[in-house]
């Protein structure tokens, strides 16, 4: 995405969440303390992605504006307050059961938050997000939710995916447990990337026990 990693906090580490809370409260306290200069941005929140991670934020915030902050700064009316969930798909927790995608977005708008569904974010600007039909919001705090996708070298591999990820059975297994050939899989570079030791375990059970890949993996760490 456009002006994500500039312009947008990412919600994965208890940092970022500690660096999404300072950002709102900074905006809200510089609000109540010019609240005839501030505009309409210093108190929207704007989450991009209506997945999991998104959708209990969404909750989680509104329940701070809408019962805390109207206390906590009375400066600040109510209707100032602006939340809002934008998702691409046609349902908020696409890997849920639609039952639960309705009942979360229901929740969601009684609680006041402003649910944009079939909704692309063309880019994302220093304090506003553009989307696809042009319209521009300004937001003083910007919270990147889309998710994740498969790295590239799993597709480049043969391995099927849809939609950025990558198909797996009941067990989280590739399908029919059908792995290219040790040498096709940059698995060195998997594993030394990033804490390979502890990444160890999690790609060992990925592999499904192929013992031509443990032993790749192996010798990568000697």
């Amino acid at each position: 995405m456009p002006g994500a990693a500039e312009h947008a906090v990412p919600l994965k580490t208890v940092s970022d969440a500690a660096g999404i809370r300072n950002s709102i409260l900074r905006s809200f306290e510089a609000a109540a303390a010019h609240p005839d200069r501030a505009g309409p941005e210093a108190t929207t929140v704007a989450i991009v992605g209506g997945g999991a991670s998104g959708v209990e934020l969404a909750g989680y915030l509104a329940d701070v504006l809408w019962r805390s902050f109207v206390s906590d700064y009375p400066e600040l009316p109510r209707e100032r307050m602006r939340l809002l969930v934008v998702e691409l798909g046609d349902r908020l927790l696409p890997g849920f059961d639609r039952r639960l995608s309705r009942y979360a977005e229901a929740a969601l708008r009684r609680r006041g938050v402003d649910v944009r569904l079939h909704t692309r974010v063309e880019r994302i600007d220093s304090g506003a997000i553009v989307l696809d039909g042009g319209e521009r919001i300004r937001a003083s705090t910007i919270v990147w939710a889309g998710g994740v996708r498969a790295p590239d070298w799993l597709t480049d591999a043969g391995i099927e995916s849809e939609q950025g990820r990558v198909v797996v059975d009941a067990d989280l297994l590739y399908a029919e447990h059908r792995l290219p050939d040790a040498g096709e899989l940059p698995l060195a570079e998997l594993i030394t990337s990033v804490e390979p030791l502890e990444r160890l375990p999690h790609v060992l059970a990925t592999l499904g026990g192929n013992s031509e890949a443990i032993k790749v993996l192996i010798d990568c760490q000697a």
